[in-house]
């Protein structure tokens, strides 16, 4: 019943539409290659629970899949269900990367 955050919703979503317009589908990963911060509410271990059922029921089908495929052609790939993502999680992410790049150079690549 509130006009300001029905307003709001319709913000975020149009702004969520337009990422994925010009960012691909890749809805979980920011332009930068980083995991996008997402909240935690109501995560909790039946949500868990259930994210892993469903992560590994897509690598059953996957395998039925690739069983049944002619010899040479490789299954799809298997996506895993979006978790929620910390700011610790991404800084990680960021160290990481960092890390990865300062190698690299050393390397002289």
């Amino acid at each position: 019943m509130d006009e300001g955050l029905a307003k709001h919703i319709l913000d975020i979503r149009d702004t969520e539409e337009r990422d994925a317009e010009l960012y691909g589908d890749e809805s979980e990963t920011a332009p930068d290659g980083l995991p996008l911060i997402t909240s935690s509410a109501g995560y909790s271990i039946d949500s868990f629970l259930l994210l892993s059922v469903c992560d590994l029921l897509q690598q059953l089908i996957t395998t039925l899949i690739a069983v049944n495929m002619p010899p040479g052609k490789s299954p799809p790939k298997v996506k895993p269900m979006q978790r929620p993502v910390s700011a610790l999680d991404r800084e990680k992410a960021v160290r990481e990367q960092s890390a990865v790049d300062e190698t690299l150079s050393e390397m002289g690549f």
